[in-house]
């Protein structure tokens, strides 16, 4: 029996689809990055995470400890299904009593808002701070394959009036053997 042309064409697009990850369900969730239980201090393009002060700037911010949670571990620009590594800031501890802000900077990449209703991807950059919402880090599938630095995303989670470092993450992204997929330990 002798396939029609257009049945192999058909036949090679699914096989495309499925290879590039476009029907394939994502990848499980990880457990969140737990913190170390030290400041987190390290240095960023544009200044250094600073160390939360010595004094309280409230009366819970001994308590508050903040996660990153991935929403997957592999990821390249080309994934159909997601536009980046989907990362939901796990803030724990008793109530706040002020405003917090959340303040996500990364050496490698950069951060993007899709959210509903309407899915559209907004560049927000390598430094943005935000009210607590989901962001997403990707990159630019261009530059070098070989060689690339691992991604450091560190995420501050300050008081929104005083700028008082409150609590604190750190998560690195590094690449797979290829180069082209970025990854995130679990």
């Amino acid at each position: 029996m002798r396939f029609p042309g257009f049945m192999i064409v058909i036949v090679i697009l699914i096989l495309l689809l499925v290879l590039a990850g476009c029907v394939s369900p994502p990848a499980a969730t990880t457990p969140p990055v737990q913190p170390t239980g030290t400041p987190v201090t390290t240095t960023i393009p544009g200044g250094v995470v600073p160390a939360p002060s010595p004094e309280p700037a409230g009366p819970t911010d001994q308590d508050l400890r903040v996660f990153i949670d991935p929403d997957i571990l592999i990821y390249h620009p080309s994934m159909s299904s997601v536009p980046g590594i989907g990362l939901t800031p796990n803030l724990t501890g008793p109530p706040y009593p002020g405003v917090l802000r959340y303040h996500w900077q990364t050496d490698y990449g950069h951060f993007i808002s899709w959210h509903p209703p309407d899915f559209v991807v907004k560049d927000l950059g390598a430094d943005v701070s935000l009210g607590g919402e989901k962001v997403y880090w990707t990159y630019n599938p261009t530059g070098p394959m070989i060689d690339r630095p691992p991604a450091l995303i560190v995420l501050m989670v300050e008081d929104a009036g005083s700028g008082t470092l409150q609590a604190g993450a750190a998560l690195e992204i590094d690449w797979d053997d290829s180069g082209l997929n970025a990854t995130v330990p679990g």
